[in-house]
């Protein structure tokens, strides 16, 4: 494809592969992504910002890990089942529970099932114990200073439990990045009530929205603008002030017109406008305001793929999440014809 400088530094690219459109992409945008301390009941599925230590010990005190006796293990020694112990209450032994703290001076506990009652006051055991036998020691799970969470660490429902058993009540996390989504195109509409013949229903919106809350954004989507230039810029103005980062989906129809582009230009900056992908050859990458703008293309198939291939790797590298998808080898069961031009996403189904 061609290259040609338009005004000021942007640059129109027609057929840019994918890998350079979005490293170019991501050169352009510097993160939008602040941070913000919040309570650790409130982090489920939010990024951490920076490694997460442990205040303190879990557990913090030596405690029982078996309802029984707690015992010196060295007073122990010797029992067998030819030469039975008899245990005295207070004197060689106390009563402790799972989880309660052991009695100072008390190194082990013999489960209640291996010992047999006397009376009110005696014990007796057939096997002896040995130092720290059913017994959670201080920082068995979690050692004051260690790291619980690494950075840019999707917090799991597992993890507060543990940043809570390590004293941790509050904690550094990524922003939520807010987006706003802006459909486009006269025959837009976003009720059921307003499809009348020659209207499209708003699709793209809910599945963006979908994608983006996947991600941990905070997506807001806007009324579709229609097809002129004055209503469409400052529909992009306040989408780009309300927000770090703004999409645009163009009409679906082929006779819509899609002002997208020039808009950017005029307001900002054109990156990239036309990718060699198919679908989502169309989509524009912007920048106004020093915020990022994507123009995704309207058919519904190539928004999705134009999101995928660029937006989501642009989010994932803001949060510093690893962009992977699961790979399999498979056999094609009909033939695909693929341009020479473009690389081409095919949608299958894969079965065995």
């Amino acid at each position: 494809g061609g290259v040609k400088l338009m005004g000021r530094d942007n640059v129109y690219i027609t057929n840019i592969p994918l890998e350079e459109a979005l490293k170019t992409y991501l050169e352009a945008l510097p993160s939008p992504v602040g941070t913000q301390i919040i309570g650790v009941d409130e982090a489920l599925h939010r990024t951490t910002a920076k490694a997460v230590f442990a205040k303190r010990s879990s557990p913090g005190d030596h405690c029982a890990a078996m309802d029984g006796i707690a015992v010196v293990a060295e007073r122990t020694h010797g029992a067998n089942e030819r030469n039975s112990l008899k245990l005295k209450l207070y004197d060689d032994f106390e009563y402790v529970n799972t989880g309660n703290l052991m009695p100072r001076g008390k190194d082990a506990v013999i489960m209640i099932e291996d010992i047999a009652p006397l009376d009110d006051e005696q014990v007796e055991i057939i096997e002896a114990a040995y130092a720290w036998q059913h017994i959670r020691q201080v920082g068995e799970d979690i050692i004051s200073g260690e790291m619980v969470l690494p950075s840019k660490h999707k917090i799991r429902p597992l993890d507060l439990g543990a940043l809570l058993s390590g004293g941790v009540d509050h904690i550094e996390v990524l922003n939520k990045l807010k987006v706003g989504i802006l459909p486009t195109g006269n025959e837009i509409v976003q009720s059921m009530t307003e499809l009348e013949k020659g209207k499209i229903l708003d699709t793209n919106s809910s599945v963006i929205k979908g994608l983006l809350l996947e991600l941990g954004c905070e997506p807001t989507v806007y009324a579709p603008a229609i097809d002129d230039p004055a209503i469409l810029t400052a529909a992009i103005k306040k989408g780009i002030e309300e927000n770090d980062f703004l999409m645009t989906i163009a009409g679906s129809s082929a006779g819509s017109k899609d002002f997208t582009v020039n808009i950017i230009e005029e307001l900002g900056d054109v990156i990239v406008h036309g990718v060699a992908i198919k679908p989502g050859k169309p989509t524009i990458l912007g920048k106004i305001d020093g915020k990022g703008i994507v123009g995704l293309p309207g058919y519904p198939v190539s928004a999705f793929f134009a999101f995928e291939k660029f937006v989501k790797p642009l989010i994932e590298s803001w949060y510093g999440l690893p962009h992977a998808h699961q790979q399999v080898k498979a056999k094609l069961t009909q033939r695909i014809i693929s341009s020479v031009k473009n690389e081409e996403l095919i949608r299958v189904t894969v079965g065995q």
